[in-house]
């Protein structure tokens, strides 16, 4: 025997059971383009305490990038599980925006760090290393902003 068929506003409703959820939210867009915005000015700031402290005479710059590393590691750790319980979807191209914005945030960091860690080059001045880390953050920050304005 053939089941009748539904009428259009059954079939409506029947749909709307199935899909409780839009694909995205305005919301999402936010906590995933806010999530690669923290972590790219957390490196940053990581990167001018490396820059700061490593060439000083001062008997404590161990103990503050270790600190400062600790503090990332819960900082991105945070993060992360903030961004995931936060939002219910992933944007599109959230994901390779983000990518791009965090590789590229990090091999900056490395190309300014690196000198300064092997060739054992003195800290740069203060404002140096401020310019040197907001260079490091501005990628993260762009990619950021991208996935928040691709809600628009």
């Amino acid at each position: 025997m053939i089941a009748p068929r539904p009428s259009p506003d059954e079939a409506a409703a029947s749909l709307e059971r199935a899909t409780p959820r839009p694909l995205s939210r305005t919301r999402d867009h936010w906590v995933h383009g806010w999530t690669v915005a923290a972590l790219a000015l957390a490196v940053g700031a990581l990167t001018g305490v490396v820059l700061g402290t490593w060439g000083t005479t001062w008997q404590w710059r161990g103990a503050a990038n270790i600190g400062a590393q600790g503090a990332f590691l819960a900082l991105l750790v945070t993060t992360v599980v903030w961004r995931d319980r936060a939002s219910r979807t992933r944007p599109r191209r959230a994901l390779r925006t983000a990518m791009f914005g965090t590789v590229t945030t990090g091999v900056l960091a490395l190309g300014v760090a690196t000198p300064v860690y092997l060739a054992g080059l003195p800290s740069p001045a203060p404002w140096v290393t401020l310019g040197l880390a907001a260079v490091v953050a501005t990628p993260g920050l762009v990619a950021g902003a991208m996935i928040v304005r691709g809600a628009r």
